[in-house]
């Protein structure tokens, strides 16, 4: 009696060992993964790629969480975690240093996350993307800004809520970002010529394809070839293109070769000018319309754009970059005017103001110094619309800062 008992319990035993083995290899009991946020959070995911890890929650659903939160992974998917772990680390340490204001410091990490997430969606391309186009806005590298910002306003909503409140905290340094758009203020289509300039014009790039936001890509390359005098197309090729539907599309529109593409612009651009629009844009249409005023032949045409362009300069709280755009294109319009020493007054305010803009140190620059004391001239304030009572009298070139619109075909 008592050895068919003992054989009973084998039996059982080896049933359950049995049924055990058949659980496992059929998947109905398997070990979970967890990830191990740096906030001391512990969610379970189901998939780790370069993209994130992708957790999942009781009420949340599915979401992909940026690998640079993840600080290590537990359970079955350790090991693929393992083999992105320098990635998620070059990351987090990025972050840590841009967050505490060391922009240089930051971005050779960036740079290196770039990198590693080419040709990646989701929300770690999403944020490499937002810091590296903070630290290159920061130096005033703006020819190399376009494409990390193109893939940002593709890729921006795939993160969650407080990782994008993070990454809009850091692109809000400097010129700042228009959070409801997701358009950087300080970067219109408008460049200095220059090595970068010029191989972001020529070299095709990654950020063409940007789901269906503005096309940021073409409209600024095709501006980096026209500041940068590559061979280029006319842009009236593009005027009814539904990327091009935007103020910086229209500004580039509004130095198009055909005068009748260019009226057109214009008048958008005094539309977006007068609307309720944000601030930024106003900014960003005065000066679109003061460097297509430069390209007409006559006095009047000439004249109307320097005020635009001063009037820009008499706004406050205008991005730096907008601004030295806008000053620099006015006094390279009062030479063409034969108003040297009224260009003097506003190149010695640009200097004064933006001394470490890139603008300072470029050839136009030069250039212009060299032309702008030449011409006795009288005073901006004498201008014709620029006196007293003027929308640009209040910076008779002292109260505004920035300056550089080239003009198309004179580099």
């Amino acid at each position: 009696m008592k050895g068919r008992r003992v054989s009973t319990t084998i039996l059982f035993a080896g049933l359950a060992a049995s049924f055990m083995a058949t659980l496992l290899s059929s998947g109905a009991v398997a070990e979970e993964s967890v990830a191990v946020l740096r906030s001391g959070v512990t969610v379970p995911i189901t998939e780790v790629s370069k993209a994130g890890v992708l957790a999942t929650g009781k009420g949340t659903g599915a979401r992909r969480v940026s690998l640079s939160a993840v600080r290590r992974v537990d359970g079955p998917l350790a090991a693929e975690f393992r083999t992105h772990e320098v990635l998620a680390q070059t990351m987090w340490r990025a972050g840590a240093r841009l967050d505490r204001g060391d922009a240089p410091g930051a971005e050779p990490l960036y740079e290196l996350a770039w990198t590693m997430t080419t040709g990646e969606k989701g929300p770690t391309r999403a944020e490499a993307a937002a810091g590296l186009l903070s630290c290159r806005v920061q130096r005033g590298a703006y020819a190399l800004a376009v494409e990390a910002w193109a893939v940002w306003l593709a890729e921006a909503g795939s993160l969650e809520s407080g990782d994008a409140e993070r990454c809009q905290a850091r692109l809000a340094v400097g010129d700042g970002l228009d959070s409801s758009s997701q358009w950087l203020t300080g970067l219109p289509p408008v460049f200095v010529d220059g090595p970068f300039v010029r191989a972001f014009a020529t070299v095709e790039s990654e950020g063409a394809d940007t789901g269906g936001v503005p096309d940021v890509m073409s409209i600024y390359r095709f501006a980096a070839k026209r500041d940068s005098g590559s061979k280029r197309g006319d842009a009236s090729a593009f005027e009814n293109a539904k990327g091009w539907n935007n103020v910086a599309g229209e500004m580039v529109l509004a130095e198009s070769g055909d005068p009748a593409v260019r009226e057109r612009a214009r008048k958008r651009l005094r539309d977006r000018a007068a609307s309720d629009a944000p601030a930024w844009q106003a900014h960003w249409a005065r000066l679109g319309l003061g460097r297509s005023l430069r390209l007409e032949t006559d006095a009047s045409s000439k004249t109307d754009a320097v005020i635009e362009l001063l009037w820009i300069a008499s706004r406050e709280s205008v991005a730096s970059n907008v601004l030295a755009h806008a000053l620099l294109a006015a006094a390279e319009t009062l030479v063409e005017l034969d108003e040297g020493a009224a260009a003097a007054r506003v190149v010695a305010d640009l200097e004064a103001r933006l001394p470490d803009h890139p603008i300072i140190t470029s050839a136009r620059l030069s250039q212009l110094r060299a032309t702008a004391g030449l011409n006795g001239a009288r005073s901006i304030a004498t201008l014709p619309g620029v006196g007293a009572g003027s929308g640009a009298n209040s910076t008779s070139t002292g109260e505004a800062s920035g300056g550089s619109g080239e003009k198309e075909g004179t580099k």
